[in-house]
């Protein structure tokens, strides 16, 4: 006779309704370990495989590769990786757009690079590949980057020598890159003490120039290590000149900016060519010296207000 529960189900049943969800969660478990895996590979070698079924069986098409029967995101991934792993890929087989792109996302930093720091200013050992790669990466180095060069404000306004204007080492390594080099520079940012200016050389525009200051003990209001444009500047010019009973006529940012101008012009007189530029060493100079008449103004700024701009503007 055989026995049962009170719902009249064999004890046999429940052990194969137990072992089949145990078969099932080793089954589950197994695919998420597979699964986790798969992940990981994707996050170390930068493939993604996480996509669609649709797009996976289409790049095994692609490699000629004959589908599986179980045509899973896993199996499809799996033939896909050992498929790969087995045939490196040509780098220079991409069209140069996309390696262009590469070179810039390899290359380029989201901080200024400092000349005096020898590590920020080396040249990327993806430059040192080989030639082909050193041609085409070189104006993306130098193109995409912002280069921090040290001016010193001279005390001889007549003595405009690029050895008077540029301190060491940045002079120096304006010299050893060369004018293939320079040519390529589109960003740089000329600064001394506390006050930097940065700019984009492609810019006509004078109200782009970005001037940073920072906050002393005296009373700037230039609050922070914060950057401002020309006409920030001068707004705040104004309002300081009204409360402390100045002329606001009299306003050294305009004559900034006038300088400014001036010298964008000047520099793209002598450095473009219709829509093409390429920077020189004596177009930086020029840009230099307008930069110095906003580093010059600010040191006075940041010890008295902007009282000392004003006596400068009339001294």
């Amino acid at each position: 006779m055989d026995y049962a529960d009170d719902s009249g189900t064999r004890p046999s049943v429940y052990a194969l309704i137990d072992m089949l969800g145990t078969l099932e969660y080793e089954k589950y478990k197994k695919r998420e370990r597979e699964y986790r895996y798969l992940l990981k590979r994707c996050h170390i070698e930068g493939i993604c495989f996480c996509k669609q079924i649709k797009s996976l069986k289409l790049a095994v098409k692609q490699r000629k590769i004959a589908l599986p029967k179980t045509c899973t995101k896993i199996v499809l991934a799996k033939r896909l990786q050992q498929f790969d792993s087995q045939h490196p890929f040509q780098f220079m087989d991409l069209p140069v757009e996309i390696r262009l792109r590469i070179y810039s996302m390899a290359i380029s930093s989201h901080q200024d690079l400092t000349i005096s720091d020898h590590r920020d200013v080396a040249e990327p050992a993806l430059l040192q590949t080989n030639r082909q790669i050193r041609s085409e990466s070189i104006p993306i180095f130098y193109g995409t980057n912002c280069f921090r060069l040290e001016l010193q404000v001279p005390t001889d306004s007549t003595n405009r020598t690029l050895s008077y204007l540029f301190k060491e080492p940045e002079l120096t390594w304006l010299h050893l890159i060369g004018p293939d080099r320079i040519k390529s520079l589109r960003h740089v940012s000329f600064y001394n003490r506390d006050s930097n200016v940065r700019l984009n050389l492609t810019s006509r525009l004078s109200s782009e120039w970005m001037i940073s200051l920072i906050e002393t003990n005296m009373g700037c209001p230039f609050k922070g290590h914060k950057e401002w444009t020309l006409p920030q500047m001068r707004r705040h010019f104004s309002i300081n000149a009204r409360l402390e009973a100045l002329d606001p006529t009299i306003n050294p940012v305009d004559m900034c900016s006038m300088t400014v101008t001036k010298a964008i012009q000047d520099f793209h007189a002598s450095c473009s060519e219709g829509n093409k530029l390429e920077t020189t060493l004596p177009g930086l100079s020029i840009l230099a010296e307008a930069a110095i008449s906003i580093l010059e103004a600010t040191l006075f700024a940041g010890g008295s207000s902007l009282v000392g701009l004003y006596g400068y503007a009339r001294a």
